[in-house]
C-alpha cells in the first residue's frame, strides 16, 4: 500500500531507504543542534519548498537522528501535526507544543496539567504565558531542551494573522534557550520577507531544491530494492532516457517521482495511459493547493504560464505574460522572480536569450492541460508529450506493433468497445513519433484497424491528419490511395472519386487498382462511356493490384448499358469464369441471357427496317420493341428517347393496335408510370377502360371502383392492379 501523502505511516526501515538527495541538509541541521548555545540566542531554522519535496521526510530522518544518537539526552523531539488548524494565537501555539510533547513521551499528568490551565486562563496572553511556563517546567524537570518540529508554519502564522502575537512568539524563542523551532513552509511569506515583520530575518533559511538526475536514479533504485526487484539498476542503465523524462515532468519531486514510479513500473501503453490518468486526478489535491496558496496576481501568472505550456512547451517571456494577462511587464517580472524563489517557476533560455519562464514541474502543466483543456484532443496532448518523454523512436515503433497485434485479437473476439479503447491508444503513440516515416506506417495500420472495426469516421479522420501533415512522394499519393479506396465503400462517388484523380496525380504505385475502382465509381454514376474506359484502362496496365475479374463485371454492365451486347456477354462470360461463385452470378447471368435476346432482336428488327423502309408498322414495330427492350434493361435514356418518338407518331389502326400491344406488355413488366403516358397519349379508347380504372384504384384504394363491376371486368381489373403492384 503506498502513502505518497502520509509518510508517517512508513516504517522507519523504508523511511531511511528511500532518504536520498537531503543527506546534506540533516547533516547541517544536526550539526546546527550539536553547537546550539546552553542559553538565549538559539539558531532558530526555517525549510521552505514546495510541497512533496521531502520536508516531512526530513523531519522524521531528524528525529531518527536525534533518538539514535547521544543528542537524545539533551533534545526532547516534538512534532507538530502536518495541518495545525486549531492554532489562532500565541498561546494555542505553545499549548499544541506540550499536547503533542504529553502524546510523544506518554505523559498524561502534562496533559491533564494543560487542560486545567487551558480552562482558566481565558485571555490569549494569561493562556500564552501559563503554557510557555508549564514547558519550560517540564523541561527544566527532566533536564532537557525541546526541538520543535513544525510544518506548514507559514499557514500557523496566517492563522494567527497578529504582528503582536508573532511579536511575543519572536521574543518566547530569542530569549530562552529552552526552545529550538525547526519550521518548513511551502514559500516565503510575508512574517518573513517584510522588514518592518517580527519575524524578519530571525530564521536560517534553507531551500530545498528538485532532486537531480543521479538522484532520481538512486531514488528509484531504493524503492525497487524494496519491492525485491533486483534487476532494477540494470533496467535503469538501460532506459537512462525514462530516469530524464522522470526528473523532467516531476521537477525531481521526490513524492511525484515515487508515484510514477508506481504507476509506470513494468506497464504497458494501456496501463500507462489509466495509471498516469489516476496519477493527474490524485494529484489533484496537490497542484491545488499548491496554486491557492499564492497571492491573486501569482495565480494569474502561473494559470498563463500552464496554459502556453500545454500548448508549445516552451518558455515565455514577461512581457508576452504581461500581455495574455493584462498587467504591466514589470509587475509580472517581479512577481515571476518571487515564484521562481519559491520553486513554481524557472527561468529557461530561449533562442540565445534569457529571461524567459517555463513552470518547475512539467507534470503541473499535464495536470492543467488535462482538467482545463477546451477540447478533448487538447486534454489528452499531456499524454502525447509524457509517452514521447518516455520511450525512444524503437520502443513507440514496438509498442504500435504488440497494440495493433492485440487488437487484431480483440476485433476476431468480437470485442469492439475494447478495440475503440485500445486504437485511441495507437493514435497517441504515433502522434509522440517523431521519425515520419516510421509514423506514417503506424498511423496507416493503426487506420486500417479503424476500418476494420467500422469506425469509419475515425480512420479517415487519421488518414486526413496523414494528407495534411506535409508527407510528400510515395507517402503522399498512397494515404490518398488508401482514402479512396475507404471512400469508395462508404462515400457518394462523386467524392471518391476525387480521393481517385489525386492519388493518380500523385504518383501512386497502386494504379491499376486506382482505376478499377473509378470504373466502378463512374459505373455507380452511370455515366457508362467513361467507366468502360477507366475499366479499358485498369486491363490495359496489367497491374497486379487490380482485380481482373471486377473490372470485367464493370466492363461487362458498362457495355450493355450502351447497348454493345456481344461484348457485353463476352466481359460477363470472362468475370463469371473468374469468379464463378460470386453473390450476383445469377443476376448477371441474367443479363448475359438479356444481352442475347437483345441482339437477336435488334438484328431482326434491323433486317424489317432494311425490307420495308417506309411500312408505318415495321417502323412502330422497331420503336415499340426498342422501348420494351430498354424497359427490361433499366436504361432510362433509351426507355425516355424511344418513347418520345413512338408519341410522335401519327395515330391509326396499326398504331393503335401497337401501343396496346406495348401497354400490355408494360403492364407485365410492372411500369405503371409508362402506362399512365401512354393512356394519355391514347385518350378515351373504351378498349383502356379495365386499364384506367386499374390505375384509378392504384391511386385512390377506393374497393368500391371493382366491387360494382361486373365479375369478368372486375377480374381483368384484378389482375392488372396486382402486375402494376409489382413496382
Amino acid at each position: 500500500m503506498e502513502f505518497f501523502y502520509n509518510v508517517d505511516a512508513l516504517s522507519p526501515e523504508r523511511i531511511k531507504h528511500t532518504f536520498v538527495g537531503r543527506q546534506w541538509l540533516l547533516d547541517d541541521l544536526v550539526g546546527i543542534l550539536k553547537k546550539q548555545p546552553k542559553g538565549a540566542g538559539v539558531q532558530h531554522v526555517l525549510i521552505v519548498a514546495p510541497r512533496g519535496m521531502g520536508k516531512t521526510t526530513v523531519f522524521l530522518m531528524l528525529g531518527f537522528a536525534v533518538e539514535e544518537s547521544p543528542l537524545r539526552k539533551r533534545w526532547q523531539v516534538v512534532r507538530f501535526r502536518e495541518e495545525s488548524y486549531s492554532i489562532t494565537d500565541a498561546g494555542e501555539f505553545w499549548m499544541e507544543a506540550i499536547r503533542q510533547l504529553s502524546l510523544t513521551v506518554a505523559d498524561r499528568e502534562l496533559e491533564a496539567q494543560m487542560k486545567k490551565l487551558a480552562a482558566e486562563c481565558r485571555a490569549s496572553g494569561e493562556l500564552e504565558s501559563g503554557m510557555v511556563a508549564l514547558l519550560k517546567d517540564w523541561a527544566h524537570k527532566h533536564r532537557t531542551r525541546l526541538l520543535l518540529l513544525v510544518e506548514n508554519f507559514d499557514e500557523i502564522l496566517s492563522q494567527i494573522h497578529s504582528e503582536e502575537e508573532s511579536s511575543r512568539l519572536r521574543n518566547v524563542l530569542m530569549n530562552d534557550g529552552t526552545v529550538m523551532l525547526i519550521a518548513a513552509a511551502t514559500s516565503f511569506f510575508e512574517e518573513t520577507r517584510g522588514y518592518d515583520k517580527p519575524l524578519y530575518n530571525f530564521f536560517k533559511v534553507y531551500n530545498l531544491e528538485g532532486l537531480a538526475q543521479a538522484q532520481t536514479e538512486e531514488l528509484l533504485y531504493r524503492r525497487a530494492e524494496l519491492d525485491g526487484n533486483m534487476d532494477f539498476r540494470e533496467y535503469l542503465k538501460a532506459n537512462a532516457g525514462r530516469v530524464r523524462a522522470l526528473s523532467h515532468f516531476t521537477g525531481g519531486n521526490p513524492r511525484l517521482v515515487l508515484m510514477l514510479y508506481a504507476v509506470l513500473a513494468d506497464a504497458n501503453l494501456v496501463e500507462v495511459k489509466t495509471g498516469l490518468e489516476k496519477l493527474l486526478d490524485e494529484v489533484t489535491p496537490y497542484f491545488k493547493a499548491k496554486t491557492e496558496i499564492l497571492a491573486p496576481q501569482q495565480r494569474k501568472i502561473l494559470d498563463q504560464i500552464a496554459r502556453e505550456s500545454s500548448r508549445t512547451s516552451v518558455g515565455q517571456s514577461p512581457t508576452a505574460i504581461a500581455q495574455a494577462i493584462r498587467l504591466t511587464p514589470n509587475l509580472v517580472s517581479s512577481q515571476l522572480q518571487r515564484m521562481a524563489k519559491t520553486g513554481y517557476v524557472r527561468a529557461v533560455n530561449v533562442r540565445g536569450r534569457t529571461g524567459y519562464y517555463t513552470l518547475s514541474e512539467p507534470l503541473f502543466a499535464l495536470w492543467y492541460q488535462m482538467r482545463f483543456g477546451r477540447e478533448a484532443r487538447e486534454r489528452m496532448q499531456w499524454l502525447v508529450e509524457f509517452l514521447r518523454a518516455w520511450y525512444d523512436q524503437r520502443e513507440l515503433g514496438t509498442e504500435t506493433e504488440r497494440l495493433c497485434d492485440r487488437m487484431s485479437e480483440l476485433l476476431m473476439a468480437g470485442q469492439r468497445q475494447a478495440v475503440r479503447e485500445g486504437l485511441e491508444y495507437g493514435r497517441l503513440l504515433t502522434e509522440a513519433m517523431t521519425d515520419q516515416p516510421a509514423q506514417f506506417r503506424a498511423k496507416v495500420r493503426i487506420a486500417l484497424h479503424h476500418f476494420e472495426a467500422e469506425e469509419w469516421q475515425s480512420g479517415l479522420r487519421l488518414l486526413d491528419e496523414l494528407i495534411n501533415s506535409g508527407c510528400q512522394g510515395d507517402e503522399l499519393s498512397a494515404a490518398y490511395a488508401f482514402r479512396a479506396t475507404v471512400q469508395a465503400a462508404i462515400a457518394p462517388p462523386v467524392d471518391a472519386l476525387v480521393d481517385i484523380d489525386k492519388a493518380l496525380q500523385h504518383g501512386s504505385r497502386d494504379v491499376g487498382v486506382l482505376w478499377q475502382l473509378k470504373a466502378d465509381q463512374l459505373l455507380k454514376l452511370e455515366r457508362f462511356a467513361k467507366a468502360l474506359e477507366a475499366a479499358d484502362r485498369a486491363l490495359e496496365l496489367r497491374d497486379a493490384t487490380a482485380d481482373r475479374g471486377e473490372v470485367q463485371r464493370v466492363r461487362g454492365i458498362a457495355l450493355f448499358k450502351v447497348g454493345r451486347w456481344m461484348e457485353a456477354r463476352a466481359a460477363l462470360g470472362e468475370f463469371l469464369r473468374i469468379k464463378p461463385d460470386h453473390p450476383k452470378a445469377d443476376m448477371l447471368n441474367q443479363m448475359m441471357r438479356v444481352a442475347d435476346r437483345a441482339d437477336d432482336y435488334e438484328r431482326h428488327l434491323q433486317v424489317g427496317l432494311q425490307r420495308w423502309p417506309g411500312d408505318s408498322f415495321v417502323r412502330d414495330f422497331v420503336l415499340s420493341h426498342r422501348l420494351l427492350t430498354s424497359v427490361e434493361l433499366g436504361d432510362d435514356s433509351r426507355i425516355a428517347g424511344y418513347w418520345g418518338e413512338l408519341s410522335n407518331q401519327e395515330s391509326g389502326g396499326e398504331w393503335l393496335r401497337t401501343f396496346v400491344y406495348v401497354i400490355s406488355t408494360l403492364v407485365q413488366s410492372s411500369q405503371p408510370s409508362l402506362v399512365r403516358k401512354m393512356i394519355a397519349k391514347l385518350g378515351d379508347h373504351p378498349q383502356l377502360f379495365p386499364l384506367r380504372l386499374a390505375l384509378e384504384y392504384l391511386d385512390t384504394h377506393d374497393r368500391d371502383l371493382i366491387e360494382k363491376l361486373s365479375p369478368e371486368v372486375r377480374g381483368v381489373v384484378e389482375d392488372i392492379v396486382q402486375r402494376l403492384e409489382k413496382q
